[in-house]
């Protein structure tokens, strides 16, 4: 494990420093994190660690030397890590295993069927079983100590299929492929549903607070109307709303009793941004443009939303980053002459984001909540990364690492969670 940039603002006794390090797991609660984005509702609200930091980076190789089948250590991951605790995070790897790593060891791994990797992101339910969905199109569980509790083929096998991010729910695990395929397992492995459309799922799929999935579906063109779902927990298609015109680029993300897509507009053969925000029964509530092509959608737990986005093209990067007010108000804009190529993470005061300049150098960028900048710490010495994080019950920011077996931490360290300032 290498540590680089501890910063430490006052010297302690070390009985001190021992007592912390027996102490520190109880520093923050300990709520799992199962689902990317933090939640169903796909909120990318971590306020309940705190705030995010940066006195502490660690890059840490996973040691495979005690797994009962030895796997290099030179895999790298080929999705977002899972992290379910700090020191407890998943990594799916190239070559199609997924590993359990504890702090610097992997605990155990996983070998997916042959010339099968995993697709999409994963996710965990509330006893720590792992659910991945394969590029085959089959589901796979694995329990806490790396034994397969069952696996199930969902959907067709195609090389031009992919797969959306799994979704964990208190009913079981919802799924869904391009082919336009979406499912619901439950935790046992029995299919409870499966509606079919003509036209391809999203990437990320979330659901309200009752459990109701949304469901984006794209015709993957502009010009075209593409429609976001309401499906009950039974399967039952709820409502139906069409944008006109418009390709759904990124949502739902629910924020409080509001669900919000974000789009470009075909506008008389002009491409308009849209942020639009629509109750539960689907009825729109405020519809915005935007200056910039939505990269990113977060939700705070005030009802704050956070908007990122660029546009691609030649020249240095600039991403634009808007809050709006629950009312759809805009509350301040601010400029960054960097990619963002994700959705923003919330923290308690502050948020935090993956930034990419032109020279292909990368930083975590730490912004204060009314976008006044608070930090950027540099990314560029350490191997690459899928910049697609998770976020640990402490706060620490986790990367897998896409070169190695391993991930990436940026957080607080030890003697930090236990100072007043």
């Amino acid at each position: 494990m290498k540590r680089s940039r501890y910063k430490l603002h006052f010297i302690v006794l070390l009985g001190v420093c021992l007592q912390l390090a027996a102490c520190s797991d109880n520093a923050r609660p300990g709520v799992r994190s199962s689902n990317l984005y933090a939640d169903a509702q796909r909120s990318n609200s971590y306020e309940r660690y705190g705030n995010f930091n940066s006195t502490l980076i660690m890059d840490v190789g996973l040691k495979t030397d005690s797994l009962s089948e030895p796997i290099s250590e030179g895999l790298g991951a080929i999705a977002p890590a899972l992290a379910i605790t700090s020191d407890v995070v998943y990594i799916a790897t190239d070559h199609g295993h997924i590993v359990r790593g504890n702090v610097d060891y992997a605990q155990w791994q996983y070998k997916l069927a042959d010339g099968e990797v995993v697709a999409a992101a994963m996710c965990a339910d509330d006893a720590e079983n792992v659910y991945a969905i394969s590029n085959g199109g089959t589901l796979v569980a694995l329990d806490r100590q790396g034994k397969l509790r069952w696996r199930k083929t969902l959907f067709p096998s195609a090389l031009h299929i992919t797969y959306s991010d799994l979704l964990c729910l208190p009913e079981g695990i919802g799924a869904a492929s391009s082919s336009g395929e979406l499912t619901l397992v439950d935790f046992e492995g029995e299919q409870q549903w499966l509606r079919s459309s003509d036209a391809s799922p999203g990437r990320t799929f979330a659901a309200d607070s009752a459990g109701n999935l949304l469901l984006p579906i794209t015709h993957n063109q502009f010009g075209a109307s593409d429609s976001l779902l309401k499906i009950s927990v039974g399967g039952e298609l709820q409502w139906s709303r069409a944008f006109d015109n418009t390709r759904i680029y990124r949502g739902p993300v629910v924020s409080g009793t509001k669900i919000i897509v974000a789009g470009m507009k075909d506008a008389g053969g002009n491409r308009v941004a849209v942020l639009h925000a629509l109750s539960t029964m689907g009825r729109m509530l405020w519809s915005r443009e935007m200056p910039m092509t939505p990269r990113g959608i977060a939700a705070a737990e005030d009802g704050s939303i956070y908007v990122n986005g660029f546009d691609a093209g030649v020249g240095e990067p600039l991403s634009t980053i808007i809050a709006y007010s629950p009312e759809g108000d805009e509350l301040w804009r601010e400029f960054f002459e960097v990619k963002i190529p994700v959705p923003l993470l919330v923290g308690r005061e502050n948020l935090a984001f993956p930034g990419i300049k032109s020279n292909r150098s990368t930083g975590l960028y730490i912004i204060r909540r009314d976008g006044s900048f608070q930090e950027v710490v540099s990314l560029s010495s350490f191997p690459v990364l899928n910049l697609l994080p998770s976020v640990g019950n402490n706060g620490d920011v986790i990367f897998a690492v896409t070169e190695h077996l391993g991930y990436l931490a940026v957080g607080e360290s030890a003697l930090h969670k236990l100072l007043p300032f």
